[in-house]
């Protein structure tokens, strides 16, 4: 256990990519594991549940292989650690922090259920109390329970989760908006293995361990910003494909078009854009190379030869990821 400062520092976005990135199976089996708790105990164990999945987060290690069973076990049973250790002190955050929050939410339902139509005016008023929930379920989210994981004390986490979320109220109410919306909540929950952990990870990042070795850009690496124009066609790229791959799929199309998104940001924040773009590009490119092969090679000679060609793309794709994986040192 690695002692940590008590004045914990604004959440990381490249830390939380990175552990995201070196400790995804883990992080996802954790969060199953989490998710069978909250429906196993009927959601009595849910606010431990929550604090255990950080305190797992927090603690839990790179990969060495592609699936890290130790690794796997090891971050699992954290889960079980944490919800002893933060068993009460959960409770106290998770009473104000989260139950709290859902009761605003649903406050303006009420006088629609005891007063029928009548109440409508009233239901429109009381939506005011939204802003609050949204303040609350996010700044717990993203500062309260690092702090709770840092010290274990429930008051001096809501008061730091209150005061830090005052100081960055934007991006406070933009996360508890998507926790508690029922609409882009949607959303999230398809990607709750994606999601969730990111989450985590970004906010328990102000906890890191000082003793982890980040991966840092270079100087020149620094100053290759995305342009306006180049930030509007990307936007523009990922509306349009969203867009097709909704009506080409629906539902099932839209997951993976955001899928595709993070997937771009995290290669882009992890290195650079530049290798985002160019990521992206091969992958591109390879797809048209192997099915177009394979579409020639089927109408020429037969379906046995494109399997060959799918084989020899294959192989040459699990060359090449090698050589590049030895060179940047991934």
């Amino acid at each position: 256990m690695v002692a940590i400062s008590p004045h914990l520092p604004e959440p990381n976005l490249r830390q939380g990519l990175h552990i995201f990135a070196s400790r995804p199976f883990s992080l996802v089996a954790a969060l199953i594991l989490v998710i069978v708790i909250f429906l196993g105990t009927f959601m009595v164990l849910v606010f431990p549940a929550i604090a255990a999945y950080f305190y797992a987060v927090r603690q839990s290690r790179r990969e060495e292989y592609f699936i890290d069973l130790n690794n796997i076990v090891r971050t699992c049973g954290l889960v079980f650690g944490g919800i002893k250790r933060y068993f009460l002190q959960s409770y106290l955050l998770g009473i104000v922090g989260l139950l709290l929050p859902v009761a605003l939410l649903l406050a303006p339902l009420v006088p629609l259920k005891m007063m029928g139509s009548e109440g409508k005016t009233l239901s429109l008023v009381l939506q005011v109390l939204y802003i609050p929930a949204f303040f609350l379920a996010g700044a717990v989210v993203l500062y309260g329970y690092p702090d709770l994981i840092a010290t274990n004390d429930a008051i001096r986490s809501l008061r730091r989760a209150i005061a830090s979320g005052r100081a960055k109220l934007w991006k406070v109410l933009a996360l508890g908006f998507v926790l508690l919306c029922p609409l882009p909540g949607f959303v999230v929950h398809l990607l709750m293995v994606l999601s969730y952990p990111f989450i985590a990870a970004w906010a328990v990042s102000a906890t890191a361990d000082p003793t982890e070795i980040w991966s840092e850009p270079g100087v020149k690496e620094r100053q290759k910003v995305p342009g306006m124009l180049v930030a509007f066609t990307l936007v523009a790229i990922a509306a349009i494909g969203g867009y097709l791959l909704f009506r080409l799929w629906g539902g099932p199309g839209l997951v993976a078009a955001i899928g595709l998104c993070l997937a771009f940001l995290l290669a882009a924040v992890l290195r650079t854009w530049r290798f985002a773009m160019g990521l992206f590009g091969f992958a591109l490119g390879f797809v048209a190379v192997l099915g177009g092969g394979m579409i020639f090679f089927a109408r020429r000679w037969g379906e046995g030869i494109a399997f060959i060609w799918v084989a020899i793309c294959v192989a040459f794709l699990i060359v090449l990821l090698s050589l590049v994986g030895k060179r940047l040192k991934l």
